[in-house]
């Protein structure tokens, strides 16, 4: 998983002149980071996740897949692609609350793949006041709840919600 987030922060980096992002001086606005009801409060950007559901994955593996509706809420552009830095998925094993993968949902059979839009928004830049469809996408491990938990800036925890698998 180390690898996952390193990717994160460099694709951040890239994006950002080469810059590292400035956790520990964050403006005023990513103080107020929170997740509440069915909303993800992130500094610039508001997420309100829609629902759950599970498609199939690659190499026979099952996608929990999280839809929701980012928002820009700040006067310029806001970058999305920090979302599996700070937005992480758990199920229960029998020994451990396994941190979930982010997954790879299989392809269709005219070679499309399910969410791929929503998926690419995470990799774009927000607009001033705008909306964009998003989804996550983590391999399941099982049939348990997962517990998906929301961390600020800082890479504190914030809130969770936990959906539970219909069979």
């Amino acid at each position: 998983m180390i690898t996952i987030t390193s990717i994160g922060i460099a694709a951040y980096v890239v994006s950002n002149d080469g810059e590292l992002p400035d956790l520990k001086h964050q403006k005023a606005e990513n103080n107020k980071w929170h997740f509440k009801g069915n909303t993800f409060y992130a500094g610039k950007l508001n997420t309100t996740f829609t629902k759950g559901e599970i498609i199939d994955g690659m190499n026979d593996t099952k996608i929990f897949v999280l839809h929701g509706n980012m928002t820009n809420i700040s006067k310029e552009e806001a970058d999305a692609q920090a979302m599996y830095a700070v937005v992480h998925a758990y199920q229960k094993t029998d020994s451990k609350n396994q941190k979930l993968d982010p997954g790879v949902p299989a392809v269709n059979d005219d070679f499309s793949i399910p969410y791929q839009s929503e998926s690419d928004n995470l990799n774009q830049s927000v607009l001033p006041g705008k909306s964009v469809p998003v989804v996550l996408e983590y391999t399941i491990v099982n049939n348990n709840p997962i517990t998906v938990t929301f961390e600020n800036s800082t890479f504190k925890k914030v809130g969770s919600k936990t959906y539970n698998i219909k069979s």
